[in-house]
């Protein structure tokens, strides 16, 4: 078919030509053929692919054909039996599903949880349980674990398993109570030297912190002495606790030293005993001595003073100064009439007393000194008189010496004595007191008349003493003459009335000593 034939001309013959076509490269199936098709002039391949078998392949398998071998291959192999949990079972292999059959389920215990209890706070520890196969499952909180306020609390707890596939859930209770007592301090003692104030105390509470103490007892104590404080201390849940604590006042320092005043005196001094007040006790303590205490020369001394609390003591210089004076001061003047009179004075011993002459106050027990007539000093029932019997007239000087310690003094008098041996006419040795005058400058009445007082024959000697209605002497003279010598409503006195100050208008008391003309 691939030949054609034409006449050749050289050769003159006919030739034959053409030359079959070469095989096609192309590879061959294991199943296949090739030939070259002379009616069709072509390479032809020819056989077909074995068709696959009929018989059934398990679900793992597959089929394909196998151009090495030139037959269909059957390939797959049944999966493994699985590793199953400890609480699962693996059956025959199910060939719909392709797999092993596994049966079992987990199943996790639920837990029974106790109730936690605490005081003040209560924190749940993590519970745990197991499932079937013992192993342990840790649960998980869906609320707080940990309360600090009293109550009750549910916690829910959730136990998985690892694959998130099974759970069980178990409530645990919670309970926060506050039935303690706080916890009592040791209070230790409060001191003191005069007062001592207790300080307030703090217990610890276990569920509260601080809780101050209060008592029903006094804190302060200012006397000598041990006490006893009871503090109590409670919560706000009313749980209570107490503690002692003792409260010491004791004085145990010794007086303050004083600074004491000098003493000064003039002829004599006594010295008190001068006297603390004691810190604490305000006990009054006297200080002792073993020096003098009474001194009547001139000079400077010292006395050491001891003060003694019963804690001790101390010593307190005092010095002490005296000083000598001697003053001269006038007394009353004196009268003697008649020195003649032989009667008056040498029978009826009628001497004038010279005590009577001495200003009021004068320290008794002086020395009456006539320094030009000693003798005319008489002891006369026991008292000092003058005598004036055959002496010449004349004013006569008289001296009373009184000594007090350092100190002397003395008193002038001056002794009057005459030879007037006149009586007087009768009827005008009369005394006449006006009650009543009117010193206000018009002339009239202006002075307090006390009618023949100034006649010496009939009054040779006289004293008025005049007192407000308090007693106070305002004015007092001797030889009151109704002129020079006489009360004008002025404060002549010499003690607490302002000398010369007019007095006010008021009633007024006198008192009037006088003797007449026969003694």
């Amino acid at each position: 078919c691939y030949e054609t034939r034409a006449f050749d001309t050289v050769t003159c013959a006919w030739v034959t030509s053409g030359t079959q076509p070469v095989e096609p490269t192309t590879a061959l199936a294991c199943y296949e053929t090739r030939a070259f098709d002379t009616v069709t002039c072509a390479w032809v391949t020819s056989g077909t692919q074995p068709a696959e078998p009929t018989t059934e392949l398990a679900c793992y398998e597959t089929r394909a054909f196998d151009t090495a071998t030139c037959a269909w291959v059957t390939s797959g192999t049944q999966p493994e039996k699985p590793t199953v949990a400890c609480y699962e079972t693996v059956g025959d292999f199910n060939n719909d599903t392709c797999t092993w059959t596994v049966t079992g389920t987990q199943i996790i215990d639920k837990p029974v949880l106790d109730d936690v209890l605490g005081q003040c706070t209560a924190t749940a520890e993590i519970p745990s349980t197991t499932n079937n196969c013992g192993e342990s499952i840790i649960g998980t909180p869906q609320n707080p674990i940990t309360y600090n306020i009293e109550g009750e609390y549910i916690i829910t707890w959730v136990f998985e398993s690892s694959d998130k596939t099974v759970s069980v859930t178990a409530l645990q209770k919670v309970i926060v109570k506050d039935t303690e007592a706080p916890i009592a301090p040791t209070i230790p003692d409060e001191k003191g030297q005069c007062t001592a104030t207790a300080k307030t105390p703090t217990a610890i509470d276990a569920c509260e912190g601080n809780i101050i103490g209060k008592t029903d007892n006094d804190v302060i104590y200012n006397t000598q002495g041990t006490y006893e404080i009871t503090w109590t201390f409670t919560d706000s849940k009313g749980n209570t606790s107490t503690a002692k604590q003792k409260v010491i006042v004791d004085e145990t320092n010794p007086p303050t030293a004083p600074v004491l005043a000098t003493i000064t005196g003039s002829c004599f001094v006594e010295v008190p005993k001068p006297s603390i007040v004691d810190g604490c006790s305000q006990r009054v303590i006297e200080g002792t001595t073993t020096d003098e205490l009474t001194y009547n020369a001139a000079g400077t001394y010292l006395i050491s003073w001891t003060f003694d609390n019963g804690k001790g003591s101390v010593s307190a210089p005092q010095e002490v100064i005296v000083t000598a004076t001697n003053t001269d001061t006038n007394g009353k003047p004196g009268y003697a009439k008649c020195n003649d009179d032989i009667d008056y004075y040498i029978k009826d011993l009628k001497y004038p007393t010279l005590e009577s002459l001495l200003p009021e106050g004068t320290t008794a027990g002086g020395t009456w000194i006539d320094e030009f007539n000693p003798s005319r000093i008489v002891l006369v029932d026991g008292k000092e008189k003058f005598n004036p019997y055959e002496i010449n007239t004349g004013d006569y000087e008289l001296k009373y010496l009184t000594t007090n310690g350092a100190c002397s003094s003395t008193v002038k008098v001056v002794m009057t004595v005459d030879d007037d041996c006149i009586v007087a006419p009768i009827g005008t040795c009369v005394i006449d007191v006006k009650n009543a005058f009117s010193p206000n400058g018009d002339a009239l009445n202006e002075v307090f008349t006390i009618l023949n007082i100034e006649d010496r024959t009939c009054f040779p000697t006289n004293t008025v003493e005049i007192y407000n209605r308090w007693g106070v002497l305002v004015f007092e003279t001797n030889q009151y003459d109704n002129s020079t010598r006489v009360f004008r409503g002025i404060s002549e006195g010499r003690a607490t009335v302002n000398k010369s100050a007019e007095l006010p208008t008021g009633t007024y008391f006198y008192i009037i000593q006088y003797t007449d003309g026969k003694g």
